[in-house]
This record gives structure tokens, C-alpha cells and sequence, in this order.
């Protein structure tokens, strides 16, 4: 019996032969349309990458096919995507400079009609890094100077944007941007104190350089010794000479007096390169006030007082003090010596009379004058003194008492400015005193002391902050003695991301009912924070099931698998990140026939015994049970 050309609708069925009322066995014979079967399955050459790394994904089919499309998320990638290869069975896909957007589960749909397995691709930020952070070598430049600004990242990338104040800045006649690989460089020449003054960063794609202030300014005079008089208490008809040196040579000088130039006849100036030198003679009483300088029109001398007196008491040493500065506690001694002894003496602080107390004490030795002030405060003793002997009065010499704050030797300093969570951040710093009192604040906050280590050795301090977290980023200050604030040091901490080095992967997908399922995969590096997943939910372990975790390695281990607990789809996550999903399904092993039903005897007589045997392929179970038929009808 010959079927030709079979038809799946016309000839699947059961067929057998009658002859005479005798039948032969049924066959069952099944005819189906061949459709393309994948011999190897869909796989990426990674499952994880850094947006704009490049993509190929390979399958091979037990036949050649009519039409291949490859599908993210059920929907066909466009032709101008992807680079399509057919070689005979063998297909190959390929996506360049990958995007964020391309995540998702890649499919391939053969003759529109079978799809393969999905592939689960994952896509990363491709994140920039500053190696070298924004540096200049000075922050003070003078008007016409050229400012450069470097920095290096870790890669060279293409979204750069310079700032200055936080707005975007172009090229232009001073403005230059350089590029040379990871290398960036802003050169401004001829810097101008408007336009070019300003805080200068870099922002490559969303991430910020450190900020880098830089004040332009035009030169002026200044002077490196200031104006000085021969005296400052003179007799009239005495000599009067005023002395000053600038840092740099003057285009023009002018002697004042009482804001009013004195004239060129009456004062002779001396210019020697950046020394000056005023002389006027014969002085005279309304010649007496405050002498300065105006140098080129636009920077003037501190004031020189100077008083001319009739036949009256004399400075012969004027009122000194050793410094200008005290901390508090110490003792300020002002001397002074006149040309012979007076009586009318009256000591001044801030212009107003003084008396003698705990702390003050005046003496007089003949024609020599002193004021000891003791143990001296800021708020008592802090001011300008003098003393008024008849009606002269000393040179004005002002004091400052302070109280001893710590000062920044060093300024708090980071090991790093840029770090991935979990790692150590150290932050040091050197005061010029030995502290009571550190705080470590981060946004102003105060760091609990069990999140940091602190170590004080005499004037250094150091804290270390261990297994960094993503909201410890920003600003970190140190606190001293709850009066003095450090330079703010801004760290910045970027998420620790796992990849798969090696995706989960498990032997085989069919399993009969007993077996052993292990299922493994390798990370980059180890990880605390690991879920497994059977069908999208997490999973827990009991008598069947057991994870174990060997560094970057983890393995998922199900003993004595089950059909109705076991069949499913697995995968594990760590963090935030997902494995490929594994399909494997448990199944009870079916009975067959390993030997067909035959007769020992075909043919018998009346009355004699008919005896009749088969082979199974495993032992009946105790729910299982045997059924005889004879012409299709139950023996009983």
C-alpha cells in the first residue's frame, strides 16, 4: 500500500489491512509541513555592555532559511540598524556603537513563522572618569597673561562643554579648546579682567569637573615698603623727609598732604627706579597732618601723621611696640622716650584716657615712658594707643589681641575625589596647632563617629571612611573646635555595577523526575546582594534546593528535581542586574514497549491455552495498573 506525495490534512492517521475478518496491527502515521529547526540557539558574544561597544548575535538552523528578521522586545529591528549575514544555515547579526535604548530580549523570527529563544541584552552608561582632574598652575593672573586649564579622562569622549560660572563658553579671538585623546586643555590668551575672571569647569556628558577659580586683574603699583617719615613729631623749622619703595618703577608721583598735593617748589622729590624720596625743609606749624602719596593717578600710600610743634615736649624715641599682633593672655609693653622729663603725661587708648587697674600699669623713668598691659584680652585691650605729653601726642599705634584659632597648614585633601561604592575614602589635613576638637560634615552635616575613623597625631588628622556608599557623595568640611571650617573637598561616588563574566548556564534543558539540576555562573568580582529567581519570583533554599557562592562564582544546586516544583524558568540577580533566563523542564520518564505483544502460540485449537507476553521499559509503579483488550473491548 503506497501513499505519494503525502498531505498532512489528507493522510495522517491510523492505518491497517483487514483480511476476511482478520486485522493487521494499526500504524499511526503522522504527515507535517518541515519547518526550520534551530541546531544551535540564538547567543550574544555578550550579555552586558557599555553603550556604543558593538553587538553580534549567531544562530545556525538544520535548514536554509526564506526570511530572517531580528526582533528586540517583539518588535523587528530596522535593516539601517543592523548588518544582517546569511551563510547557508549559519546566520549572524550585527549591531554597532550600541545604544542605552537597545536593552531587552533579542529574537529571531525564521519564515514568519518559528522564533528562537530570547536573548537577554543588557545596556550600561558608558560613564566618564576624570584621571587628572581641572587644574591651573596659579589662580591670580595679570591682565594680558594666558590662563591654561588641563585636565585627563580615563577615555576619550565627544559631549564635552566647557563652562565658566556655569554657563556654556565658545571659541573665540582669546578662547581655544584643545583635544588630544582623553586630554582636554582650555587656553585663554590675553586674559581681560571682565571678561576672563570667573569659576572655569568641564562638564564631559552628565559629569562635572572640579571647579577652578581664576581672578584676571590689572597691575598697579604696590608698595613693598610704605611711606615713612624721619620723624613724625617735628619742631617747626626742623627737616622733614618721607620715604617709599614700590614694585615697580611710577610714571608719576605726587605728595599730599590733607588729600591736598603740595606744591612742586615747596617739596623736593627724589625718583630713583621704585624708590622715592620727598625733602621738605625749614617745616613749618601748618605743615603738620597726614602725609601720602598718589602714585600714577590712581593708588595712594597709607597716611604718614606728621605734627609740628612749637618749643614743646619731644618724641626723641617715639611710641614702639615690639609686634602688632598678641594672642590673649599676653603682655603688650609700649615705650616710648622724649627729649627731656614731663609731667603732664596722659596714656590713650582709641583717643579716650586710661587708667591704671588689674591688667594696666604706666611708668616713667626720667624722660622714658612705658605702658605694660597684662594677661591681655580682646575685648579690653584690642585698639590704637598712644600717649599726649602737654599737648603732643605719641605716634598711634595700633594693637590687635585675638584669641589663637587653628589655621590650615594643609588643607583637607581627599585619596580620592572620584570613587566607586565600597571603596575606602581618606581625607588629611595638618592645622598649625594641636586641635580639642574635630568634626568631620559632609553637606554640613556631621558624620556619626561609628561611620568614620579618626586618627589626631599631634597636628595631623585623618579619617577614613571605609566601604564608601552612593549617598556619601558631596561636600566634605572638617570642623575645628566648633569655630573653624576647612575648604570643602567635593567627592563624588558612582555605583558599583556587576557583569557577568560568565552567564548563567545549566548542561542540558530536560530532565527526568530524581536528577540533579545545577545551574552556574561567574561575576566580575564577589557580591553580597544575590536573589534567585525561578519564573521572575525569588526562590529560598530547602531540602531540594541549595546555593552556594565561591568568590565571583555562584551555583544553584536542585537535588531529586520535580516536575510540578522544578519546571520553570531561572535566573539570578545581583543588585540590580539580571542573568539570561534559563528554561529547564522536569518530567516524569514515560513507559514504553521494549518488546511488542505477541503469542506464543498464534494459532490454537478449542480449549487450549493462549498465552501472551510484552517487555516494559521500567517496573509498573503501585498507582499504575494493566488493562486487557481483546477486538478493543475490556477484558474483565
Amino acid at each position: 500500500f503506497t501513499i505519494k506525495n503525502a498531505q498532512p490534512t489528507d493522510h495522517t492517521g491510523t492505518y491497517s489491512v483487514r483480511v476476511k475478518e482478520v486485522e493487521s496491527d494499526k500504524v499511526p502515521v503522522t504527515v507535517t509541513k518541515k519547518v526550520p529547526k534551530f541546531v544551535k540557539d540564538l547567543k550574544a558574544n555578550k550579555t552586558t555592555l557599555t553603550e556604543g561597544e558593538q553587538l553580534i548575535l549567531e544562530c545556525e538552523l538544520d535548514m536554509a532559511p526564506s526570511d530572517v528578521k531580528l526582533q528586540i522586545n517583539g518588535e523587528t529591528v530596522p535593516e539601517d540598524r543592523v548588518k544582517t549575514e546569511i551563510k547557508d544555515k549559519k546566520i549572524k547579526f550585527t549591531l554597532d556603537n550600541i545604544k542605552l535604548d537597545e536593552s531587552g530580549d533579542y529574537t529571531v523570527k525564521i519564515n514568519d513563522e518559528v522564533d528562537s529563544k530570547p536573548v537577554s541584552i543588557t545596556v550600561n552608561a558608558d560613564i566618564p572618569k576624570f584621571v587628572k582632574n581641572l587644574t591651573i598652575n596659579k589662580k591670580q593672573f595679570d591682565l594680558g597673561e594666558t590662563l591654561n586649564f588641563e585636565c585627563t579622562l580615563n577615555k576619550p569622549f565627544d559631549d564635552i562643554v566647557w563652562l565658566k560660572d556655569g554657563q556654556p563658553i565658545e571659541e573665540d579671538a582669546h578662547i581655544q579648546f584643545t583635544k588630544d585623546g582623553p586630554k582636554l586643555k582650555l587656553t585663554i590668551k590675553d586674559a581681560q579682567p571682565t571678561d576672563h575672571t570667573g569659576t572655569y569647569s568641564v562638564r564631559v556628558k552628565e559629569v562635572e569637573s572640579d571647579k577652578v577659580p581664576v581672578t584676571v586683574t590689572k597691575k598697579v603699583p604696590k608698595f613693598v615698603k610704605d611711606l615713612k617719615a624721619n620723624k613724625t613729631t617735628l619742631t617747626e623749622g626742623e627737616q622733614l623727609i618721607l620715604e617709599c619703595e614700590l614694585d615697580m618703577a611710577p610714571s608719576d608721583v605726587k605728595l599730599q598732604i590733607n588729600g591736598e598735593t603740595v606744591p612742586e617748589d615747596r617739596v623736593k622729590t627724589e625718583v630713583k627706579d621704585k624708590k622715592i624720596k620727598f625733602t621738605l625743609d625749614n617745616i613749618k606749624l601748618d605743615e603738620s597732618g597726614d602725609y601720602t602719596v598718589k602714585i600714577n593717578d590712581e593708588v595712594d600710600s597709607k597716611p604718614v601723621s606728621i605734627t609740628v610743634n612749637a618749643d614743646i615736649p619731644k618724641f626723641v624715641k617715639n611710641l614702639t611696640i615690639n609686634k602688632k599682633q598678641f594672642d590673649m593672655g599676653e603682655t603688650l609693653t609700649f615705650e616710648c622716650t622724649l627729649n627731656k622729663p614731663f609731667d603732664d603725661i596722659v596714656w590713650l587708648k582709641d583717643g579716650q584716657p586710661i587708667e591704671e587697674d588689674a591688667h594696666i600699669q604706666l611708668t616713667k623713668d626720667g624722660p622714658k615712658l612705658k605702658l605694660t598691659i597684662k594677661d591681655a584680652q580682646p575685648t579690653d585691650h584690642t585698639g590704637t594707643y598712644s600717649v599726649r605729653v602737654k599737648e603732643v601726642e605719641s605716634d598711634k599705634v595700633p594693637v590687635t589681641v585675638t584669641k589663637k584659632v587653628p589655621k590650615f597648614v594643609k588643607d583637607l585633601k581627599a585619596n580620592k575625589t572620584t570613587l566607586t561604592e565600597g571603596e575606602q575614602l581618606i581625607l588629611d589635613c595638618e592645622l598649625d596647632m594641636v586641635p580639642t576638637k574635630v568634626e568631620l560634615q559632609l553637606n554640613g552635616e556631621t558624620i556619626p563617629n561609628d561611620r568614620i575613623k579618626p586618627e589626631i597625631k599631634d597636628k595631623k588628622i585623618k579619617f577614613t571612611l571605609d566601604n564608601i556608599k552612593l549617598d556619601e557623595s558631596g561636600e566634605y568640611t572638617v570642623k575645628i573646635n566648633d569655630e573653624v571650617d576647612s575648604k570643602p573637598v567635593s567627592i563624588t561616588v558612582n555605583a558599583d555595577i556587576p557583569k557577568f563574566i560568565k552567564n548563567l548556564t545549566i548542561n542540558k534543558k530536560q530532565f527526568d523526575v530524581g536528577e540533579t539540576l545545577n545551574f552556574e555562573c561567574t561575576l566580575n568580582k564577589p557580591f553580597d546582594e544575590i536573589v534567585w529567581l525561578k519564573d521572575g519570583q525569588p526562590i529560598e533554599e530547602d531540602a531540594h534546593i541549595q546555593f552556594t557562592k565561591d568568590g565571583p562564582k555562584l551555583k544553584l544546586t536542585i537535588k531529586d528535581a520535580q516536575p510540578t516544583d522544578h519546571t520553570g524558568t531561572y535566573s539570578v540577580r545581583v543588585k540590580e542586574v539580571e542573568s539570561d533566563k534559563v528554561p529547564v523542564v522536569v518530567q516524569e520518564k514515560s513507559i514504553t514497549f521494549v518488546k511488542d505483544l505477541k503469542a506464543v502460540k498464534p494459532t490454537l485449537d478449542e480449549s487450549e491455552t493462549l498465552e501472551l507476553f510484552c517487555q516494559l521499559s521500567r517496573p509498573l509503579k503501585s498507582n499504575e495498573t494493566i488493562q486487557w483488550y481483546r477486538n478493543e473491548v475490556v477484558i474483565p
